[in-house]
């Protein structure tokens, strides 16, 4: 104990440029590496059918990505055979790319567990949604096909989808997740990406 103290004392005076970090129980440094401007500063990430992009703020190095990777992949509703085994992360931009398995309802709580329980910040979800747009009482929603899962739409002008099928980005906002419970759609806001303008 009293040598590995030492090492990393040593490590931290001789070089300035490293911080320690501890995740999944495996003491590292992390170099101060350049990265983007967090992107929920940027514009929203396009996301493919059938995954889900996650702002994930700490994941800064190739071990932090492996724990993280290792937490998401064990979810029922993330499809091992797509991606590197369903999870996919770019510690540059701070994103989590998931698989998920398009007949399964996915649960957002237990990936902001999973994040969380990492040591990581989950700051917003992006999903590409598809399917029938229809008026429930005051509210605008979408089910997902084909697993069924129901999304509101929040926002502008979402009356002129209704009756549509629809294919469109959309948000969750972390603060959002925290509050759903299962029995309610799940509330997110449609985004212009530069893929849905084509």
């Amino acid at each position: 104990m009293f040598r590995t103290l030492m090492m990393m004392t040593v490590l931290m005076v001789a070089s300035p440029t490293m911080t320690w970090a501890m995740h999944e129980g495996h003491p590292h440094t992390h170099e101060q590496i350049e990265t983007a401007a967090h992107p929920a500063a940027e514009a929203a990430p396009t996301v493919e059918p059938h995954q889900a992009v996650i702002d994930v703020h700490g994941v800064v190095c190739a071990i932090c990505a492996y724990g993280l990777e290792k937490r998401l992949r064990k979810l029922p509703f993330v499809d091992r055979s797509k991606l590197k085994h369903g999870v996919a992360t770019d510690i540059r931009r701070h994103e989590v790319t998931l698989a998920l398995l398009p007949d399964q309802p996915v649960d957002f709580g237990a990936i902001h567990r999973a994040i969380n329980d990492g040591g990581y910040n989950p700051v917003m979800f992006y999903l590409r949604l598809s399917g029938p747009v229809t008026k429930e009482g005051n509210r605008v929603v979408l089910r997902q096909e084909p697993s069924g899962q129901l999304f509101e739409l929040q926002g502008e002008a979402l009356d002129q989808l209704v009756g549509q099928p629809a294919n469109l980005q959309a948000q969750l906002d972390v603060k959002t997740v925290l509050s759903l419970t299962a029995e309610q759609p799940v509330p997110v806001r449609p985004v212009p990406t530069e893929a849905m303008a084509r």
